[in-house]
């Protein structure tokens, strides 16, 4: 998930976007099964791990890593993504593995398409995007369309928690 500075921006409800997008992921915590595994990856000018992959077994000790994320610095997708990456390549357990990006976008675009397809077609991992914003560049569709998933763009902020759940509950149920 995107913590760069721009996430903290706020809505029209008045609450920052950051918060949003945890609130998102929290609550798509709560449609996973104990044997579903989950890790969220947080990402402004660097990479680090906010939850690393685990079985959702304790969710209210999950729901409170991912609840800790701030805002931060500058944005590098790549950095989160790769970090995603190399956890989906080790991930042997379970019949899915997916990756859903959440971004304004702002940021350099370079390897991050050829990467959503790399994956998909040499590692069997796929990815959606969920675009924040009114205006959001056109790689983060190219990387749904590569990573062999949705792209869905959230012009209204608010509507983050609900595209959230439901990628994660297409995810989940019906691959």
């Amino acid at each position: 998930s995107d913590r760069s500075g721009s996430m903290a921006m706020m809505g029209a409800s008045g609450v920052e976007n950051v918060e949003l997008a945890k609130e998102a992921v929290i609550r798509s915590v709560d449609f996973l099964q104990p044997t579903d595994r989950v890790g969220m990856v947080g990402f402004d000018a660097r990479a680090y791990w906010v939850a690393e992959v685990q079985p959702v077994i304790n969710r209210d000790i999950l729901q409170s890593l991912i609840g800790s994320l701030q805002p931060g610095g500058g944005t590098d997708i790549m950095a989160g993504m790769a970090l995603a990456a190399e956890a989906m390549r080790a991930e042997t357990l379970g019949e899915r593995r997916h990756i859903i990006l959440l971004t304004d976008g702002g940021a350099n675009d370079r390897g991050l398409v050829d990467l959503t397809r790399d994956l998909r077609e040499n590692d069997d991992v796929t990815t959606s995007v969920i675009a924040i914003g009114g205006e959001t560049p056109g790689f983060l569709e190219e990387m749904a369309i590569e990573g062999g998933g949705h792209y869905h763009v959230a012009s209204s902020i608010e509507s983050i928690p609900t595209i959230f759940t439901q990628e994660t509950v297409l995810a989940t149920r019906s691959y």
